[in-house]
């Protein structure tokens, strides 16, 4: 169950990530990062799998973490506890990268814009900023799920206690 939430969760957010800055996907994920599963499809169904494959995993790592402390302090009836922590730990990450969309433009220098450009120089300046806007959500969502995930396992380990 964690796999498949937090694959969904992947595909919505490149999604709107695509939507939002869609250079950063055709100038960056899909030619460095996954270009082994171009197939030629629409570049939002690309954007989808990039979304599903870069997200599934960690659901199924944390799925299984919630699971078993889920198991092993409730017995068998656990799977809504793991299933709240897990949603819990997806709200966490969503908050924060709604957080990276609010602040990305308020922290907005030409030099972090000149870095962009540089680093990837067929970016023009409008899309420089739309990559570093979706660069920053990114990031928010992979902090977003380090800290959703401690915190999910904190509120199993405590839940017992209340």
């Amino acid at each position: 169950m964690g796999a498949l939430l937090a694959g969904m969760f992947g595909i919505i957010h490149d999604q709107v990530t695509y939507t939002i800055g869609p250079s950063y996907f055709h100038k960056f994920k899909f030619v460095s990062q996954f270009e082994n599963f171009d197939f030629g499809w629409h570049p939002r169904l690309f954007a989808s799998t990039v979304g599903f494959l870069s997200t599934w995993w960690i659901g199924l790592i944390v799925g299984w973490v919630l699971g078993r402390i889920s198991i092993k302090k409730f017995g068998t009836n656990s799977s809504k506890l793991a299933l709240k922590a897990l949603c819990g730990m997806i709200l966490v990450t969503i908050s924060l990268g709604v957080a990276a969309y609010v602040i990305a433009p308020l922290t907005e220098t030409d030099e972090a814009l000149r870095f962009w450009r540089q680093m990837i120089p067929a970016l023009t300046e409008d899309e420089a900023k739309q990559f570093r806007v979706v660069g920053y959500i990114h990031n928010a969502g992979y902090l977003g799920a380090a800290l959703g995930s401690c915190l999910a396992i904190a509120y199993l380990l405590i839940k017992k206690k209340f």
